[in-house]
Parts: structure tokens; sequence; C-alpha cells
């Protein structure tokens, strides 16, 4: 009985693991506030305020959804990665970002303040 209930716990926590690879749409995401998920989204608009906030804004189709939040650690790493310009880099490109939704007032908001939260996908 010991070995039947830990084979089933071993199945249980095999299929947990699963769940958390398991990559979300944007829209998706927006249900996960607080928790860490991988998000795959095709990057669609962009809004630099690099000078104002120290931001960029990345979205997908759904501007209104969810936005990626560059911030500046992120910016300067991936400028150190040969990116100069990530607000027109990402453009029309498939990817995947790791990380936490939150919202702020009415927005929904992933923010990227390490490059490899950032996986380009082909």
């Amino acid at each position: 009985i010991l070995q039947i209930i830990i084979a089933l716990l071993f199945i249980t926590s095999c299929l947990i693991d699963a769940r958390a690879r398991e990559h979300l749409s944007s829209r998706q995401a927006l249900h996960q506030i607080g928790r860490n998920v991988e998000i795959d989204m095709v990057i669609k608009h962009s809004e630099d305020r690099y000078a104002d906030e120290g931001v960029i804004y990345l979205y997908d189709d759904n501007t209104n959804a969810l936005s990626l939040a560059l911030t500046a650690g992120a910016i300067a790493q991936l400028q150190e990665q040969g990116i100069v310009d990530p607000a027109g880099y990402f453009l029309n490109k498939k990817l995947t970002v790791s990380g936490a939704v939150m919202r702020l007032n009415e927005r929904y908001l992933l923010p990227v303040q390490n490059a490899d939260q950032l996986t380009l996908l082909k």
C-alpha cells in the first residue's frame, strides 16, 4: 500500500510540474496575478517610455490586456547584448516571458527586470 501511495504522489508531482511549465497566452495570464508564469506572445506594439518613466512597454495584439514592462536593468542588459532599441527589436517576434503578473490600478503588467526572463522563439 505504501508503494502505491508513493507512486501516486510521484505521478501527481509530475502533473504539477507539467502544468507549471505550461505556457499561457497574455489573456490567460491575467487570471494568474502574483504567480510565476511563462507566457508566449507575439509583440505587435511597443511604447518607449524610457526617457520619462525608465520603462519600455511591449504588447501583443490586445494592448488592453497585459503589457510587458522592460525596466532599466533589463534594458541595459539587452543593450549589452547588442539590442540597442528593444522597443523596435522585438516587434513582430514571438517571445516566451517568465515572471509574475501584477495588477496596478486597471493595468496588468509583467515586470521584466532581467533579460533572462525573455526567450526569443523561432
